[in-house]
């Protein structure tokens, strides 16, 4: 680790304590530039949406909006901090499998960019709530492309068993009954893989396919604006390495779509612009020895950050604070009730021992967005960090926090 950050994160331990998410801005900044760079060699019209489920901090959100992005967003919840970060609404999307009347009613009052739609059912209750309010919707049908790849399985939505997306087929019979629906305008077509994807072809597959509904729309006298091929990209840290992945998917698009007309590529990153920027701190509570296993007892847990507990997810792990060269095999559990409450198994790390300060990392996409409060456990606080100067942006809770909303 370099040696600055050691300083600041050891630093930011002492003054906020642990559990400790520690966001570093301009990792951020840097992620979003690589991007834009690769991508506008490729496109002119085109939209990058935050995944604003990756990390939903009002703060990092805000900080996110004024690079210039658009965002992604699954709920009315999400749909309310976007619009406090100050995205603009002609740049939000609002996905999600099974939204409420009620989101549907805030999305169409907010006159955001796009609604993806995910059922044709779905679709007659757009037209409804549209009608209701005496405004047009503007909408997306998201496609299920029936595409496979490799990556965990909780981590897919493309594929022919999952809930999400509308079958290509039946959108392919229904494209004249749509046009029937009463306040709707159809603007365009999308679809969402999945996370993780560590190859371009799933992505070139899903093009072809839904290229060809593209042209069938046209053809039935729908203008398409854009095509939304969703998130997935992995987070990948060297420049060329994320040029050489999105190359073959940028030419695709080129191929496939772009020659049918001036139709708007939005990408909906999340995990790749965040999962880098933080890392989470931990105080080492016991070094205890279990038969012939060496365990060390943190004080973050699962509630904390779940991912190696719900998909056994492998973050790497640092000793901030160890002096030792002396190395040893350690497994890394925290202080929930459950079996599953364990960030790592039989890594090496230098000799730990009570009171070190351990960093995870790699923890800035899916952490703080998922944490609980199982086994009434307090969310962490949360600082970020930009060049020399840091902010507490997320205050520890605290014990009132617990019951706040409860009624005896």
């Amino acid at each position: 680790m370099d040696p600055k950050r050691r300083e600041i994160l050891i630093r930011l331990a002492e003054e906020y304590g642990t559990p400790l998410y520690v966001y570093f801005l301009d990792i951020i900044k840097e992620r979003v530039v690589n991007l834009i760079s690769i991508i506008e060699n490729y496109l002119r019209n085109y939209l990058i949406a935050y995944a604003c489920k990756a990390c939903s901090l009002l703060y990092v959100c805000s900080y996110i909006s004024k690079i210039g992005l658009g965002a992604e967003v699954v709920s009315d919840g999400e749909l309310y901090i976007a619009l406090k970060a100050g995205f603009d609404r002609d740049k939000i999307i609002f996905d999600g499998v099974s939204k409420s009347d009620y989101e549907i009613e805030y999305a169409l009052s907010q006159k955001i960019y796009s609604i993806n739609c995910e059922s044709l059912k779905e679709l007659e209750v757009i037209s409804d709530v549209a009608k209701k309010l005496g405004v047009y919707a503007d909408i997306g049908l998201r496609i299920n492309p029936k595409v496979s790849f490799h990556t965990h399985s909780y981590l897919k939505t493309g594929t022919g068993y999952n809930k999400f997306g509308i079958d290509f087929e039946e959108v392919s019979k229904n494209l004249d009954l749509i046009k029937k629906l009463e306040n709707i305008n159809l603007r365009g077509f999308h679809f969402h893989l999945g996370s993780n994807i560590y190859s371009a072809k799933p992505f070139i597959d899903a093009i072809n396919r839904i290229s060809s509904l593209i042209s069938l729309a046209i053809d039935k006298g729908y203008e398409i604006e854009y095509l939304d091929i969703g998130g997935g990209i992995p987070s990948i840290k060297d420049k060329q390495a994320l040029k050489d992945y999105l190359s073959p998917i940028l030419e695709a698009l080129n191929e496939k779509v772009l020659n049918l007309g001036d139709i708007k590529i939005i990408f909906e990153p999340g995990r790749y612009i965040v999962a880098d920027s933080a890392v989470l701190l931990t105080r080492v509570n016991y070094v205890k020895r279990v038969g012939k296993n060496d365990w060390v007892l943190v004080d973050a847990g699962m509630n904390d950050f779940i991912r190696p507990a719900l998909y056994n997810a492998i973050h790497p792990i640092e000793c901030v604070s160890c002096i030792s060269s002396e190395e040893r095999i350690y497994s890394i559990g925290g202080p929930v009730c459950e079996s599953s409450d364990v960030f790592a198994k039989n890594i090496r790390l230098p000799v730990i021992k009570r009171g070190d300060l351990l960093a995870i990392l790699e923890t800035g996409a899916y952490g703080i967005s998922i944490s609980s409060n199982y086994n009434s456990r307090r969310r962490p606080a949360v600082v970020a960090v930009e060049g020399d100067k840091y902010k507490l942006i997320r205050m520890r809770e605290e014990f009132r926090d617990l019951i706040d909303k409860e009624i005896v």
